[in-house]
């Protein structure tokens, strides 16, 4: 019997199936992504995966019947949360195999209301949206001057999710944009640029 791609994630009671990211397949497509020269960055469901996915369902008023652009959206588990509250989703990610990922995920779990925009979020067009969602999308210096142009350019509210590392913390002092932390500073880094 062959493994299954697919695991299932429970988040607020609510169940969705999420590829296996250890998947010999997978883990094939992303290693032959790279070897091709897409400078991307591909890691395993980070540390605070669930935690965040769990907090998406403390403020659904955030998402719900709303449009959201998710940048740098890899393969998250988020990215399924917040599709199945929003009333369009739209999934950006430089690499071609991540968006292709990302979208297989959301139609396994029956979202379909999403468009891709491959390229970017330093430099993309930006759609007409009510929110802009970036999960762990700085760590390195080209990151952050991609988000930060990101963030100032982007005319909607940009809530932004990073683990505390050196380039997100320039990002914040950078960034002339009001805003608030969503959640305690101990539980995670989470603002919300108004």
């Amino acid at each position: 019997m062959s493994r299954s791609i697919w695991k299932t994630h429970t988040f607020n009671n609510n169940k969705f199936k999420l590829l296996d990211l250890d998947h010999p397949q997978v883990e094939q497509d992303i290693l032959r992504e790279i070897k091709s020269g897409v400078d991307v960055y591909y890691d395993r469901r980070w540390g605070l995966t669930q935690e965040f996915c769990e907090f998406l369902y403390e403020m659904p008023e955030l998402f719900e019947d709303k449009d959201i652009l998710i940048v740098g959206a890899g393969i998250g588990a988020e990215n399924v949360v917040i599709g199945s509250m929003a009333k369009r989703l739209y999934i950006n990610d430089l690499a071609p195999v991540a968006l292709d990922y990302c979208e297989r995920q959301l139609r396994e779990n029956n979202i379909n209301n999403f468009e891709t925009i491959q390229g970017s979020y330093g430099s993309m067009d930006i759609p007409d949206i009510d929110l802009a969602v970036a999960c762990f999308c700085v760590y390195t210096s080209e990151t952050m001057q991609a988000m930060r142009n990101f963030i100032e350019n982007c005319g909607s509210p940009v809530l932004i999710v990073n683990e505390t590392l050196t380039n997100f913390v320039r990002l914040l002092k950078s960034v002339d944009r009001k805003r608030k932390p969503l959640v305690s500073e101990e539980r995670f880094p989470c603002y919300l640029f108004e």
